[in-house]
């Protein structure tokens, strides 16, 4: 409770989000109209699509080897193994959630996660441990919900978005586990 009284205390905007956020309420974004190959594209399907379309063709002119970014340290062993995380790993990393990025598509505010930090260490140990035992990471907690944000143009370009995906906390959490047992690794 004291949590949530220094939040709604400490930051106005934030706490109007959670609320709004935890009524179910949320900001109404404007229709988009696309035009491609000489029509307008108004269905939501046909929108999708063009984005689909525009998003995978820059990411292929994105691909980089892989022998380019990754740099072995002075020493590396030629075997990886993730370790098991204890409890104050499992702290560290609740406590870096940032409170102001939306929730995935469980709906459950990265507030709500911070909030009940000390109740959800050991569940989330477990979790953890039990992901990386069983080198399975949950196909739940790759779903993310993809927007389109406009950029700057004509907004009836797709070209004038880029995309961001939304995932959810939990998510972002296991995915840290990896992302900084793979550092320490190569790093």
């Amino acid at each position: 409770i004291s949590y949530y009284t220094n939040f709604i205390l400490n930051d106005c905007k934030l706490s109007w989000n959670l609320i709004n956020e935890l009524c179910g309420k949320r900001r109404v974004s404007k229709d988009i109209v696309l035009y491609s190959n000489g029509r307008y594209i108004v269905d939501d399907k046909g929108i999708a699509d063009e984005f689909q379309n525009q998003f995978l063709s820059v990411v292929g002119k994105q691909v980089i080897p892989i022998e380019s970014i990754v740099h072995y340290g002075p020493y590396v062993s030629n075997t990886f193994q993730f370790s098991e995380v204890n409890e104050s790993y499992v702290d560290i990393l609740l406590q870096s959630i940032n409170v102001s990025k939306g929730p995935g598509y469980d709906k459950i505010p990265p507030a709500i996660w911070k909030g009940i930090r000390e109740e959800i260490i050991l569940p989330l140990k477990y979790l953890i441990n039990q992901m990386i035992s069983t080198c399975e990471f949950p196909d739940e907690l790759k779903v993310a919900q993809v927007i389109p944000l406009h950029k700057k143009g004509d907004s009836s370009l797709s070209i004038n978005y880029r995309n961001i995906s939304i995932i959810n906390s939990l998510g972002k959490l296991l995915e840290r586990v990896i992302y900084d047992q793979l550092s320490d690794f190569f790093y």
